[in-house]
């Protein structure tokens, strides 16, 4: 995982969440209800596929918003943190 905005890189479990796979990174992005609802941890992904945890759904497309919460990397994943 990428995270542009701080040029960092971390390695990820794709099983978690992004919200869970961040936080056992240490990092405390901002975050509500953790069940996709508040829309409190949304943001951009600008590369890579992520899958919606509620649907199943997988979105490849290159710049697209996403909530870390119900939301987990499916590979190389670069988000605007």
């Amino acid at each position: 995982m990428t995270l542009q905005a701080s040029g960092r890189t971390l390695t990820v479990s794709t099983g978690d969440s992004l919200l869970e796979a961040l936080e056992a990174q240490g990092l405390r992005p901002a975050h509500g209800c953790r069940m996709g609802i508040c829309n409190s941890c949304a943001c951009a992904k600008l590369d890579g596929v992520s899958q919606d945890l509620h649907s199943g759904e997988q979105n490849a497309d290159p710049v697209s918003a996403l909530r870390l919460c119900v939301s987990r990397a499916r590979g190389d994943i670069t988000l605007d943190l």
